[in-house]
């Protein structure tokens, strides 16, 4: 683990910066839905290709190529990213109660965080322990506004 090196963490950075653009810009039109998924979709993958398909931008922001075991880690993490989302969210999917069932999404996305840890290094996991706090006070109100 020692050998690792985190060359990719620019354009993360980057991604993480505009994905939380579109979650602003999707939030202040969500409406009923609180974030409008069809803006959050397609601001998604606007952006998904724009920086990680973008082979112009992948080289610029670059500073060497990843490991394999850090390829398996990305992989691993996106597994683990829709399990998680169907397993917290999904539950609420029925009840259409898109508080829980956003806040189930981004907790999903938060605990995905944490195997990022051997891909982009130490800033995904104080990344993703301030995001679980974030949604488990979240979810708390979310139950007592329901009680």
């Amino acid at each position: 683990m020692n050998d690792l090196e985190f060359n990719n963490k620019k354009q993360c950075g980057l991604w993480l910066m505009l994905v939380g653009a579109v979650i602003v810009i999707s939030d202040i039109l969500g409406g009923s839905f609180l974030i409008n998924p069809i803006i959050f979709l397609i601001g998604y993958y606007i952006c998904f290709f724009s920086v990680n398909v973008n082979k112009k931008v992948r080289e610029k922001l670059s500073q060497g190529p990843i490991s394999k075991f850090q390829i398996k880690m990305i992989y691993v993490s996106l597994a683990l990213l829709f399990v998680l989302m169907f397993g917290i969210a999904g539950p609420f999917i029925p009840g259409w109660n898109w508080r829980l069932i956003w806040l189930g999404i981004f907790l999903a996305t938060a605990i995905h965080f944490i195997p990022w840890f051997f891909i982009h290094g130490r800033s995904m996991v104080i990344l993703a322990i301030t995001d679980i706090v974030i949604c488990v006070i979240g979810s708390k109100l979310a139950f007592n506004k329901q009680a």
